[in-house]
């Protein structure tokens, strides 16, 4: 990697792609030698180019990691999201809704609290038709209608998708089916966005456009 250059050693690299490639514009090993020169400069206008001269062994793991970070943030998937944004485990929740108004129905036992479906109450028996060995559910009036509706709900904060997919993936026994990751915009987190794109620029990473 060239985090391991000198900015100086980068600076003659470039200037000597310069020198190779006025010596054969027009010479008969243009075509041969040009693809080279181009691939080489196209690798090092790809690479971050920070001068660790006189770092620790452990600073320049540090640079590396940072750079590494910023550089997985600049070409994940934003879905489209303005900078700054992050990535939440996005999953449904039931929450108490009214009789006109609602997604699923459940019936709640009196006796216990416990619940069944409402498929598993259209089998139960009408109280005069009730026999205790036959219905262990027991019978339709021993529940009451509880009325749901489907919300969602936002946990966790990640700033790669890949942290994200895999807490999601290593921890789904936590959710429920219907759980996926989801991009949020920080709406007016100006101290958050100025430290983000001062990252970027510092480091020379290019930020990722929408």
């Amino acid at each position: 990697m060239l985090l391991n250059l000198k900015g100086s050693e980068i600076a003659c690299i470039k200037e000597a792609l310069n020198l190779a490639e006025k010596d054969v514009t027009g010479s008969i090993y243009e075509q041969q030698v040009m693809p080279t020169i181009k691939d080489v400069r196209g690798k090092i206008s790809k690479e971050v180019c920070v001068d660790v001269h006189g770092k620790t062994e452990k600073e320049v793991e540090n640079l590396g990691i940072i750079i590494k970070f910023l550089n997985e943030m600049s070409t994940q998937n934003n879905r489209a999201t303005a900078m700054p944004y992050y990535y939440v485990i996005r999953d449904a929740q039931y929450v108490r809704a009214s009789s006109d108004c609602y997604d699923k129905l459940e019936y709640y036992l009196l006796s216990d609290g416990g619940t069944i479906e409402e498929d598993e109450y259209e089998k139960l028996p009408e109280a005069d038709d009730y026999n205790e060995e036959l219905h262990p559910l027991g019978n339709k009036d021993d529940y009451e209608p509880v009325y749901l509706k489907k919300i969602w709900v936002e946990k966790q904060l990640f700033l790669t998708e890949e942290d994200a997919k895999d807490h999601l993936e290593r921890n789904h026994y936590h959710y429920s089916s219907d759980a996926h990751t989801y991009v949020n915009y920080a709406w007016r987190a100006p101290k958050l966005e100025a430290f983000l794109l001062a990252l970027f620029d510092y480091f020379g990473v290019e930020r990722q456009s929408k």
